[in-house]
């Protein structure tokens, strides 16, 4: 029986049948030629890999490789069969964990959002509720889900009810119409991943019609008549 001598990130394992497998853990997206583990052969015996070549390599060196970009949200785990040649009866099995990382930036469904708003015009009134408009985020840990909004640019009429609860409220009493009854106002809403590693805004236009519902009082227009 030939024994294996096995380098994965400095470590030294020593192979041979029965022993336990070795499970190697990377991160997705990790470049090309991706360094796993160097494979030393016993005396007149070489690496053949069985599986995974699409992703998976061994090169004449004897160093296990990667051959393409693993991604996480599509596969999170490879177990790969190695031969030992020329003796085809000897073979181990290396298991590949694939890590996530934030690599999804958040989403909107929509470019433009609009909302339209009849709201009180009177000494009481506070807060008015508009509506709620939320990016989503394509990475699989809970932890790179979390986003944090911001309106942009900030301004005194409209306001989050939290940075990761993207509710959007007005003051009605910073509301103003220039003597209109109803007014159209436009924000933009940042979204971005926490932590910040991806670090790259989403945003969306957010058009906003106000209408008082207090009604204008007529205008009565006087005839003239010429004398």
């Amino acid at each position: 029986m030939n024994f294996l001598i096995f380098v994965v990130l400095s470590h030294t394992f020593l192979l041979c049948q029965g022993l336990p497998n070795i499970t190697i853990t990377v991160p997705e997206n990790s470049v090309l030629d991706f360094f796993l583990a160097q494979l030393n052969p016993g005396p007149n015996a070489t690496y053949a890999l069985q599986n995974f070549k699409d992703k998976f390599y061994i090169n004449d060196n004897n160093q296990l490789l990667t051959n393409g970009i693993l991604d996480f949200e599509t596969k999170t785990f490879y177990e790969l069969s190695i031969k030992v040649e020329p003796d085809q009866s000897e073979s181990f099995f290396v298991k590949v964990r694939v890590t996530d990382v934030n690599d999804n930036r958040p989403v909107f469904t929509q470019n433009t959002y609009s909302f339209e708003t009849v709201f009180d015009t009177s000494p009481s009134a506070q807060s008015i509720r508009i509506g709620e408009v939320r990016a989503t985020d394509m990475d699989a840990s809970s932890d790179f889900r979390v986003i944090n909004y911001e309106i942009l640019p900030s301004n005194s009429v409209f306001y989050l009810q939290s940075p990761t609860t993207p509710v959007i409220y007005a003051q009605a009493g910073q509301i103003q119409l220039n003597g209109e009854r109803s007014r159209v106002y436009e924000i933009t809403l940042s979204a971005r991943d926490i932590p910040k590693e991806f670090n790259v805004l989403t945003t969306a236009k957010i058009q906003i019609q106000m209408t008082s519902s207090v009604q204008s009082p007529p205008i009565h227009q006087l005839n003239q008549t010429s004398r």
